[in-house]
């Protein structure tokens, strides 16, 4: 865990001076912005644990799989300022903050 934590002390950070603009860069039209990464590690670390909380409790029906496009294509992200987007790392609300 002590890795962890010093990962983090250096990438929040880090996060946090990527301004507004540059948060919604994205190097080919059909590439992901920095958002849109973040916003997928947030929600991929939500589906995880998830999924450890069902096999923890025992649960014995299957689980939906993920598909990692649609949860970004439905995301609201954008219209929100970067700082602002819950779950977001650099931003508050988020497990990060």
């Amino acid at each position: 865990m002590g890795a962890l934590g010093i990962q983090l002390d250096e990438t929040l950070p880090f996060l946090r001076g990527i301004s507004e603009e540059k948060s919604l860069h994205r190097y080919a039209p059909d590439k992901w912005s920095i958002r849109q990464v973040l916003s997928h590690v947030n929600d991929s670390e939500q589906v995880f644990l998830f999924r450890a909380f069902w096999f923890a409790r025992g649960f014995d029906s299957p689980l939906p799989s993920y598909d990692q496009d649609i949860c970004a294509g439905r995301r609201v992200f954008l219209g929100q300022p970067y700082r602002g987007v819950p779950g977001n790392p650099a931003g508050g609300g988020g497990p990060f903050s």
